[in-house]
């Protein structure tokens, strides 16, 4: 009687979940509205709470009015609360916004979507034959992926620059970041990326100008991983949590003087290597016997890339002589992503309003909606993407609006391995050919030592001692002989 012996192959894969949410602000106490010029609506994870395995996601929408009055430019700031359910209780979520409405009902009101994306890993575990007594095996060692713990972290980055202008008025800022590598320490998780800030002021003048202030701001952020081995592998994303902008105006030196606060969250892991045996193949010495094998999709983890793209494209609309001001409430909306034997295709889509002056100083708002297709190639198959639109420029060419978009995507990129194995075995009735003392067959060209003995019911060292001359894998078909003793 065979005694199996099987052990659990872990399989790991990423998958990518999401919810949205329609949400409302209202704007309250708004001076006399002449002219809507952009709307644009930021949103940012307030706190996360896991009920009954899902992550209940509370978020918050800030809308930002940016109108013409008698007096000029005005801001105008209303914020809305949502909550958002994701199905998982262990999942690295974000939120942004998407289809960005201005409603005029009794008053104004900033209408979007709320979308909140989720990643997180689905771990199947698949038995697979060992080994076990009496059962003579032919193994293949292989390598393993090893999730360890995700962890999180949390930190404020700060910038400190100077405007050589007196601001007026802060029309709009924001900020968004990425990670561009990730790497492992003993005992913790280095990520290395960058946040860029985006502000746009009014300054004093007669122009009435908007000028745009973009600042790249470096981070490098240690998640401690007590599991974490120096050489291990590791994956890491980053969110923009909040964005807090000051600026002190010094009228007498007409400058100003600008700090900011960025809130990132960090989450990430480090991926062991393990190895273990499973079973090619196996036979019985006394029993014939019934194998089940499985062609079992393995994905190993190869690494996080990251990679810059520039995009140009139309904006679909006439600039009419008019000169290009400034770009208010800029988005990108991720559509699909797709890949092929030729690389990676994603598709989304950029909204912009983009502020003309007119040739009588008249000021003119275009929204702007196109569609963007980013190519780039990868080495392996790729999971967990992310596009960070980090700057956005419009300008006139042949009397149309173009606009050039930059975009930062980092994915985690995997390696597929289809692997044959054992998963069972089961012991049938005595074998026939054991009724002789001598047992021979006809090897064919190519066969290893291996396939013989499972033919013969024997072991190699038994082969070998009574065909000492033979030589595996055997270059032409041989006739093999066995002595034993007659049962």
């Amino acid at each position: 009687m065979i005694q199996p012996s099987y052990s659990a192959l872990t399989c790991a894969k990423m998958l990518n979940l999401s919810s949205k949410l329609r949400i409302e602000g209202v704007f309250k106490d708004l001076e006399e509205v002449k002219k809507p010029i952009s709307l644009s609506a930021n949103a940012f994870i307030l706190s996360k709470d896991v009920k009954n395995d899902c992550t209940h996601v509370k978020s918050r929408v800030i809308f930002t009015l940016v109108y013409l009055s008698e007096d000029g430019y005005k801001k105008a700031i209303a914020e809305a609360d949502g909550v958002l359910e994701v199905d998982s209780a262990s999942a690295n979520v974000s939120v942004f916004t998407t289809d960005v409405k201005l409603v005029n009902s009794n008053g104004f009101i900033g209408a979007c979507t709320l979308n909140c994306t989720a990643n997180t890993k689905a771990q199947t575990q698949k038995d697979v034959l060992t080994g076990g007594e009496g059962i003579c095996i032919k193994t293949k060692e292989i390598s393993v992926d090893l999730y360890n713990n995700e962890r999180q972290g949390q930190r404020v980055i700060s910038d400190e620059f100077s405007l050589d202008f007196t601001v007026g008025e802060v029309l709009s800022y924001g900020a968004v970041a990425y990670v561009n590598s990730t790497s492992c320490e003993m005992g913790r998780i280095i990520l290395e990326g960058e946040a860029v800030l985006t502000v746009k002021v009014l300054p004093f003048s007669e122009n009435n100008d908007i000028v745009k202030e973009r600042r790249v701001i470096p981070f490098r952020y240690e998640l401690e991983d007590s599991e974490a081995l120096k050489g291990d592998k590791a994956y890491g994303f980053v969110c923009v949590d909040g964005t807090n902008v000051k600026i002190f105006a010094d009228e007498g030196r007409e400058r100003s003087n600008v700090t900011a606060d960025i809130t990132l969250s960090f989450f990430g892991g480090s991926v062991s290597v393990g190895h273990m045996s499973v079973v090619e193949d196996a036979y019985l010495k006394l029993s014939d016997c019934e194998l089940k094998k499985e062609e079992i999709n393995l994905l190993s983890y190869g690494a996080q890339r990251c990679v810059s793209e520039k995009v140009v494209c139309l904006g679909g609309a006439n600039a009419d002589g008019g000169r290009i001001i400034t770009t208010l409430g800029e988005s990108f909306s991720l559509i699909a992503v797709s890949q092929s034997d030729n690389g990676v295709t994603i598709d989304g889509a950029v909204r912009v309003d983009v502020v003309l002056k007119n040739a009588d100083n008249g000021i003119a708002t275009i929204p702007c909606e196109c569609p963007v297709t980013v190519d780039f190639t990868s080495n392996g198959k790729i999971d967990t993407v992310r596009v960070i639109m980090t700057d956005v420029n419009a300008r006139v060419r042949n009397g149309e609006v173009e606009l050039e978009c930059h975009f930062k995507i980092y994915y985690s990129e995997f390696f597929e391995q289809m692997l044959s194995c054992v998963t069972d075995i089961t012991e049938l009735g005595a074998r026939r050919d054991l009724e002789g003392a001598i047992c021979v067959c006809i090897a064919k060209a190519g066969e290893e030592l291996w396939d013989v003995a499972k033919k013969l019911g024997s072991d190699e060292q038994e082969i070998l001692q009574f065909n000492s001359d033979t030589v595996f894998p055997l270059a032409s078909d041989e006739r093999i002989i066995i002595y034993r003793q007659k049962l």
